[in-house]
């Protein structure tokens, strides 16, 4: 079978983290055991809210070069859950392309496989507005406070 493996990772931290190759690593290891064949599209230090991610676009363009679309779990795919379950009905639906998650184990070929993504990308979405929500009330009580915002400069003043 032939998949799209896709990596994605929202912040500078977790490229230095590495997570990116760990994502990377758990689909290949994945493919090699079931004899898959794989490319993967990683987009780095890309919110999964963002429309604008490159390797997802050019993915979401080829979807007729492949019999799957794997990732590690379902926040890496995105964070909307109106945007992930339109594009994988696009998917699964239009290409007639199974779409998997190792991690929650999702089968997008059974009624229960589908009502347990949308299940999922729904507690994704809500997880990723709490902490926009709480990042929002830490600026709020800085300003207040008369504190500064945001990353501490490099250079001294």
């Amino acid at each position: 079978m032939k998949v799209a493996g896709y990596v994605r990772v929202s912040t500078e931290k977790q490229k230095k983290d590495g997570s990116h190759k760990r994502q990377r690593e758990k689909l290949k290891n994945w493919a090699e055991r079931n004899d898959h064949n794989i490319d993967i599209y990683e987009d780095i230090a890309i919110s999964g809210q963002k429309t604008a991610r490159e390797d997802y676009k050019q993915l979401m363009n080829n979807l007729d070069k492949y019999d799957a679309i794997a990732v590690r779990e379902l926040s890496r795919f995105g964070r909307s859950t109106l945007q992930i379950l339109q594009d994988i009905e696009e998917i699964t639906q239009e290409h007639n392309i199974e779409f998997i998650s190792l991690k929650q184990n999702i089968d997008t070929s059974t009624a229960m496989g589908r009502h347990f993504l949308r299940n999922i990308a729904s507690i994704n979405e809500l997880k990723a507005d709490l902490a926009r929500e709480r990042t929002l009330e830490r600026y709020q009580k800085y300003q207040e406070e008369g504190k500064d915002w945001g990353r501490p400069t490099k250079l001294s003043k």
